[in-house]
């Protein structure tokens, strides 16, 4: 993502929107959520995705990182909730349009601009 960060600065492009998940967003306790409850496998993953909010943060872009939980294809489109900087209670699951959806909508939002998104879907 400093790569991407660094060349958007070059040529004036300020505007990214990037996917990380749950794991991002800060946890009750303190740090981040994916300090807990994450399988072995996953670990270095959500590590890499805290770097990469961690980057975006910190650079002059218009960022928007959304957060979603456990990505599943077979959820029905259009039964999600979203949170500025939280994750929505009721579902720990998300769905692959729904974040699609949400993202195109974004875009244009400024008050999502510097935030992250936590995005749920309910079957």
């Amino acid at each position: 993502i400093k790569t991407i960060v660094e060349a958007m600065s070059q040529q004036g492009i300020q505007r990214i929107i990037h996917v990380g998940s749950a794991g991002e967003l800060d946890h009750p306790g303190g740090g981040y959520r994916n300090q807990e409850g994450l399988p072995d496998f996953l670990q270095y993953v959500s590590i890499e995705q805290v770097r990469c909010y961690e980057a975006l943060r910190d650079s002059d872009l218009d960022w928007t990182v959304m957060c979603p939980s456990w990505l599943q294809e077979d959820i029905p489109v259009g039964r999600y909730r979203y949170e500025i900087e939280d994750l929505p209670d009721g579902s720990e699951e998300t769905g692959y349009a729904d974040l699609a959806r949400l993202m195109v909508e974004m875009v244009d939002r400024p008050e999502s601009i510097g935030q992250r998104v936590g995005i749920v879907s309910f079957r």
